[in-house]
């Protein structure tokens, strides 16, 4: 029996206007190209390694590659000697490096796909959070070179369905928020594009609604605004209070993150490979949540 192993994939959704195949290929390629580390959060950082298409000369189709994170270690904060329990400063007290700069600890190779026509990003959950996959194409995006060509580039964490379900059962719903930046409108239909198609000809990019219920009544959301809350699973998030009888409750999309789980086996293929086999088969049914 060969020894299968798990794996957990994370998604991210990741969009510009307009929803170009090419446009976003050519996005993906240029982040790519950066040298220079990028900040996640705190000590943790992040830096693009390599980056090829699936189908070989058909970027368009898909791209897949690796990226790091690792720890910045701040040079004037002192090492610490285990053995002296000391730390570790010159005759002036100051820090003495114990590495040169360029060499960073705590180093993890993070695998990822990318399909241009769902604007789709998949990566290696176990290695990166959702929380800092986001923080890192969202700050790679932030730079001036990428903003200049591509302009205003929307990174959201795909969340479950579970916590818009999780939400509606609140026995009585007294405040709900949707936030949601604006979706692909070519691959909805019915409500959702309805709704979509009048985000764009008011020419709004994100949106922002807040719901408070009448006092001792509680908000019953209907077909329309379940309808943005579902949207809001794959490019925003929901948050809501209620109460349960007497107990004040809040539910919110955050906790919630898609997570794909599944396994293989490594003496028939690499990771890298396997994520691509599952999240090109998972594709179209995040597509269609829109």
């Amino acid at each position: 029996m060969p020894r299968m192993l798990k794996m957990e994939i994370g998604i991210l959704n990741i969009k510009t206007h307009p929803h170009e195949p090419k446009k976003y290929a050519n996005l993906f390629t240029d982040l790519f190209k950066i040298e220079e580390p990028v900040k996640i959060h705190g000590t943790v950082w992040g830096l693009p390694r390599f980056i090829t298409a699936i189908t070989a000369d058909k970027p368009e189709e898909g791209l897949m590659g690796t990226f790091y994170k690792f720890t910045q270690i701040n040079p004037n904060d002192p090492w610490l000697d285990l053995k002296k329990r000391e730390t570790i400063l010159n005759a002036e007290g100051e820090a003495i490096p114990q590495v040169e700069s360029f060499k960073k600890p705590n180093a993890k190779e993070i695998e990822f796909a990318f399909y241009p026509d769902g604007h789709l990003f998949f990566f290696n959950n176990k290695m990166m959070s959702p929380g800092y996959a986001q923080k890192m194409i969202q700050n790679l995006c932030e730079r001036q070179e990428i903003k200049r060509a591509y302009g205003t580039v929307d990174v959201e964490i795909v969340s479950s369905s579970e916590a818009i379900e999780k939400i509606l059962k609140i026995p009585t719903l007294t405040k709900l928020y949707i936030t949601f930046s604006r979706p692909n409108a070519d691959v909805l239909n019915g409500r959702k594009r309805k709704l979509l198609e009048k985000m764009e000809n008011e020419n709004v990019r994100r949106l922002n609604q807040e719901m408070i219920s009448e006092k001792g009544e509680g908000i019953i959301p209907d077909e329309d605004t379940q309808a943005l809350m579902a949207l809001a699973t794959t490019n925003g998030r929901v948050f809501a209070v209620g109460y349960d009888g007497e107990t004040r409750v809040e539910e919110s999309t955050d906790p919630y993150p898609e997570v794909i789980r599944e396994t293989y086996d490594p003496e028939k293929t690499t990771f890298l490979r396997a994520l691509v086999n599952y999240s090109s088969d998972a594709l179209s049914r995040f597509v269609a949540r829109g």
